[in-house]
């Protein structure tokens, strides 16, 4: 991390942050994989040849050297200072400091299937009302009272401070089912998430209620920074910086990648019709989403093939880790979510959370999609990059399976257009690393 990294951070006061990055990063091992393995992987790597459904932007590093290298020369970590000031120009551009609420909402909805979402808060003048914060999906001539802090639903979960599943009809007689997820900030329980499903999109269980429990503490922190007035813009910028800072340093190569990954996102983002905040989003998850990579053992982080068990569980939390990262940083709370789901397939196979087709969020489908051709684009310990044509006809086979179909002709349109930035950033060829 650089000291003017560490310097904006402690300027924000968000340092913990910088703290979870390095314990994660002095967590890694530091045990080179074994002979034996790596003579698997090489016969694993033959026999499976370029997967897209296996292939991610994770295995971006090279192969573990044979014999000690000289050390190397500190990096020069330019890429966060780029990402920073991009991401802070766009966050202004597209007001975004005014969405963060309506976008976390929309993502619950997506997610856990919901048909109403509302982010509730406790009226600080009075403790036994509550405030809407944000009401998505809200019927038109809906009660506009909100429930007391010691009503109903969201009374038990302000009260007694634990998540609650319910059957309930809703007010156009349709069955549905309710969960409510208490939102923690400031050392209390400040408010609440509630969600309500429809009969159309199945009873409310289990799986819902996790995807809320996820949310809510990033509702929460997005509710904590508008109380204490931070600069959106200011932080969301060097947060920025920071993370891309700390992916560097992990890996100059995968920096390097992980970089590109947010233009190549953002230009198919753009020929899916995305704009304003949502490019702003998924470009920020391109290029962040796998900042949980630093937590890998360097055994598993430098040879990601033939893996045991074990070692592929601690490969497939990542996408956890980045998303834990990323929410510590005020402004970032939607791209969180946006890190945590880059890893899920179109068929539901995927991880952490087994999502499946349009539950998964569009900006992690692209991300997922641009992350898996720009694997393929690059050399690997068991072979060389492919071509364009070899790439995008795997891609184009695991369409329907592993990507959204739509995804896939936004990628291949834009990739064989030549649109794509993959291949240099900041002048540096990423080649070289």
């Amino acid at each position: 991390m650089s000291w003017p990294a560490v310097a904006a951070l402690a300027a924000t006061g968000w340092s913990l942050v910088l703290v979870f990055v390095l314990g994660l990063m002095r967590a890694a091992t530091r045990e080179e994989p074994s002979e034996s393995r790596q003579e698997g992987a090489r016969a694993e790597g033959g026999r499976r040849g370029a997967d897209p459904s296996t292939e991610t932007e994770t295995d971006a590093p090279g192969p573990a050297p044979e014999a000690p290298l000289p050390v190397p020369a500190p990096p020069r970590l330019t890429l966060g200072h780029e990402v920073g000031a991009m991401t802070a120009r766009g966050a202004r551009e597209a007001n975004y400091s005014s969405r963060v609420l309506q976008r976390l909402a929309e993502q619950a909805a997506q997610i856990a299937g919901l048909v109403e979402v509302r982010i509730l808060v406790r009226d600080p003048a009075d403790p036994r009302a509550v405030t809407l914060a944000i009401g998505l999906g809200r019927p038109e001539g809906g009660h506009a009272r909100e429930p007391g802090a010691d009503e109903g639903l969201v009374g038990e979960v302000l009260l007694g401070g634990r998540a609650q599943i319910v059957a309930r009809r809703r007010r156009d007689g349709e069955d549905a089912g309710a969960v409510c997820v208490p939102l923690h900030w400031g050392g209390a329980v400040r408010g609440a998430l509630l969600g309500v499903g429809s009969r159309a999109h199945g009873r409310l269980g289990l799986a819902a209620l996790a995807e809320l429990e996820s949310i809510a503490p990033l509702a929460a922190a997005a509710l904590h920074d508008r109380d204490v007035g931070e600069p959106l813009e200011v932080a969301l910028g060097t947060g920025a910086e920071a993370l891309v800072a700390a992916l560097e340093l992990r890996d100059r190569r995968l920096g390097c990648l992980s970089a590109q990954l947010g233009p190549f996102a953002r230009e198919v983002g753009e020929r899916m019709g995305l704009d304003g905040v949502a490019l702003v989003e998924v470009e920020l998850a391109g290029r962040l989403s796998d900042v949980g990579l630093i937590g890998v053992p360097d055994a598993v982080f430098t040879w990601p093939v033939g893996l045991d068990e074990p070692e592929r569980a601690a490969l497939r939390e990542h996408p956890v880790w980045s998303a834990e990262i990323i929410g510590h940083v005020p402004g970032l709370e939607v791209v969180a979510t946006l890190a945590r789901h880059h890893h899920e397939r179109w068929d539901g196979s995927g991880f952490p959370d087994g999502l499946e087709g349009e539950r998964i969020p569009l900006a992690s489908r692209i991300v997922g999609a641009c992350a898996a051709y720009a694997a393929m684009r690059s050399d690997r310990p068991y072979r060389a990059a492919l071509d364009h044509d070899e790439a995008i006809r795997k891609l184009t086979a695991e369409a329907g399976a592993g990507f959204d179909p739509q995804v896939i002709e936004a990628v291949t349109r834009v990739a064989s257009d030549g649109q794509t930035t993959l291949g240099v950033v900041a002048g540096v060829d990423a080649a070289a690393f």
